[in-house]
Formats: structure tokens, C-alpha cells, sequence
């Protein structure tokens, strides 16, 4: 027998209300940056969303009729770091424009 589990709808609206303060705090933090480089005259936009990032970069970039997409990247070990990492690999494989990788 296989007991499955699905969480209660206060579970769901805990995580949902999680959710919507982590985008709020992850704008409040790109705000700062934003403003910098609007007063020195750069058009510029954010975004904050949830989920996977080489996928939702894609899907930012077709929307917005971007040109390219720049990105940084932070590796976890050595051996992360020689290497590219899965999200970069991943956006670079299926971006549909070209994509910097500034380490």
C-alpha cells in the first residue's frame, strides 16, 4: 500500500504567502541597483520570479525581444568552478540569444 500525502490548502497558502515575500525582498533588493543605473542613463528593467532560472531567462529574453543575455556565475567548489555549472550550460544551450558568462 502507498500512502500518499498532498498538503492541506493552509500548507499551500503558507508557501504561497513565503513565495510572495521572497519576491518582495528580492525586488527591494535589486531596486538600489536599478535606480543607480537609470540615473546614469541605462534603460533598464528587473524581474523577479520563481523557478528555473535558465528557463525563465529564455522566456524573459523572447518577451522582451532582448539581444543578449549577460549573467554572472558563482561555482560551489573547485571543481564547479573549472567548469560552467547546469544552469549556465543549460541557458547557453537553449537561449535564443546570445549568452555572456562573466566569471
Amino acid at each position: 500500500m502507498v500512502a500518499l500525502q498532498f498538503p492541506l490548502p493552509e500548507e499551500l497558502a503558507e508557501r504561497h504567502m513565503r513565495r510572495e515575500q521572497e519576491l518582495s525582498r528580492a525586488q527591494e533588493l535589486l531596486q538600489p541597483t536599478v535606480d543607480a543605473l537609470a540615473k546614469a542613463g541605462q534603460a533598464v528593467t528587473s524581474e523577479a520570479r520563481h523557478g528555473d532560472t535558465a528557463d525563465l531567462l529564455c522566456k524573459i529574453a523572447k518577451s522582451t525581444g532582448a539581444s543578449q543575455i549577460v549573467v554572472g556565475r558563482k561555482g560551489a567548489s573547485a571543481l564547479a568552478n573549472r567548469i560552467l555549472g547546469s544552469m549556465a550550460i543549460n541557458l547557453m544551450q537553449s537561449s535564443p540569444v546570445p549568452v555572456t558568462i562573466v566569471p
